[in-house]
């Protein structure tokens, strides 16, 4: 991400695991659980800073209080341990058929997890309906969050069936505004880009998708803000297991 010629880069990586549930008006309810998390800040004013969350508890490291951690069974900033934050969800979102959004994206609000929005960047990766195999369809998602900056609209998206052995869709869509504000006292010219591919597995679960997704904002005042956003969404086994063989087992999920 790069305001006004300062540019900050941020890697992250997740571990995640999804359950759903349908309920009886058919909507289908998806949970996002977090099991492993990691985040690297450079370029930021306040420097390279790192945030940790797994089995093994949590740590950060910061310039100014260096590297701390805390145990699985610790209190966690926000109430609780971190084992009990690892075991509820942390985002979830209601579905209807076509894989269209019922009701708005909640996120959890406990402070650990400020920032760390995942769920919205896999709606992104999934095609809102299948289509027949020769065919392109439409669609949309709301823009994910960027940063600091959430700004509330929706991406319309272009889905094309993809050539090769395996099963998928290539995704683009578009967005130009002419004003939009993005925050308090911040408004402008928004462009955004996005371009995507899918692949599926054979029982029709999303088995790899890569997306990246560019943004340029102008503000009224003059100040520039641009961001590219590159994301890979892996399942790593048709059985839908994390990490089978992993030497940390996951926590049981509460109910």
């Amino acid at each position: 991400m790069e305001v006004d010629g300062e540019t900050a880069q941020i890697q992250r990586f997740a571990d995640l695991e999804l359950r759903s549930l349908r309920d009886e008006s058919g909507t289908l309810l998806v949970e996002l659980f977090l099991n492993r998390y990691y985040t690297r800040v450079e370029g930021a004013p306040g420097g390279t800073t790192e945030l940790s969350i797994s089995a093994r508890g949590l740590s950060t490291q910061t310039p100014q209080e260096g590297s701390q951690s805390l145990g699985p069974e610790a209190a966690s900033p926000g109430g609780g341990t971190i084992s009990q934050l690892r075991e509820r969800p942390v985002a979830g979102v209601g579905l209807v058929e076509g894989g269209f959004v019922s009701d708005e994206l909640w996120q959890s609000s406990h402070p650990v997890l400020f920032g760390i929005h995942l769920l919205d960047w896999l709606l992104l990766a999934l095609p809102t309906e299948p289509g027949r195999q020769d065919d392109t369809w439409t669609g949309s998602r709301e823009v994910p969050q960027m940063g600091q900056y959430r700004v509330g609209i929706e991406l319309p998206l272009l889905y094309r069936p993809s050539s090769g052995a395996e099963p998928g869709v290539q995704v683009s869509g578009s967005v130009r505004r002419k004003s939009l504000r993005i925050a308090q006292d911040f408004e402008g010219a928004l462009e955004l880009d996005h371009v995507a591919r899918a692949v599926f597995s054979p029982d029709g679960a999303l088995a790899d998708a890569t997306l990246e997704l560019r943004m340029s904002f102008t503000s009224s005042q003059g100040s520039r803000v641009s961001s590219r956003h590159r994301v890979r969404i892996r399942r790593l086994n048709d059985q839908g297991e994390i990490n089978p063989d992993a030497e940390e087992a996951d926590t049981p999920r509460a109910t």
